[in-house]
């Protein structure tokens, strides 16, 4: 299961790398020199893979692993709201210093 999830992770990785080059290849000067077939197929793509990304986003998050900001993270835990919290009224209000 390790190694699917390496897998994974190595596949997202690169798709993100492509995703980045193409993305910035069409919304840059560059694709000014495309016909508009051109430049219509590779919006298409994009697209299409920023979706497949999407995909294996989930698939990744569904085994515990989080992308966030090109890093990927082991989610080992959620916080849940504390259900029984302290009453404060009956704590001293000394801040923590014992008296002398």
């Amino acid at each position: 299961m390790v190694n699917d999830i390496n897998l994974m992770i190595e596949e997202h990785s690169q798709l993100i790398i492509r995703i980045t080059a193409l993305d910035t290849y069409v919304y840059g000067e560059q694709s000014d020199n495309d016909d508009k077939v051109e430049f219509a197929n590779k919006a298409i793509q994009l697209a299409a893979m920023k979706k497949y990304e999407e995909a294996l986003r989930a698939r990744l998050e569904n085994k515990g692993i989080v992308y966030s900001d090109g890093e990927y993270f082991n989610k080992i835990a959620d916080v849940k709201d504390v259900v029984n919290t302290p009453d404060t009224s009956e704590m001293p209000s000394n801040n923590g210093k014992t008296e002398e």
